[in-house]
């Protein structure tokens, strides 16, 4: 019985799952795309120098890190596409949790 309400249940959320990832795929493609043409020497050494050191502080990793090439990559999780997808995956698959299916 719980296998079947698993499989039932993936059935369910294969082409919102598969939407979701293309989606996600492809923005953090296109956004790894513009960041990689942008040079971020110049802005660290302007950053460093002009932003107050309390703001140093507030940041989570230094900025030196952000300015890698990877650390721009994974900065792209934290834009607001990323989170509308994560949100709208969640209160589909919760409300029917919650709800039950409303179809049948």
């Amino acid at each position: 019985m719980i296998r079947a309400l698993w499989v039932q249940s993936l059935r369910d959320s294969a082409l919102l799952l598969c939407g979701c990832c293309s989606l996600l795929f492809g923005f953090i493609w296109f956004r790894l795309w513009i960041v990689s043409q942008i040079n971020f020497a110049e802005a660290v050494g302007l950053f460093n120098k002009m932003l107050p050191d309390f703001f140093h502080k507030l940041l989570p990793v230094p900025i030196d890190m952000i300015a890698t090439l990877e650390g721009r990559v994974v900065m792209g999780y934290e834009e607001l596409p990323v989170g509308l997808l994560m949100a709208l995956w969640t209160v589909t698959r919760g409300t029917e949790c919650l709800a039950g299916r409303l179809w049948d």
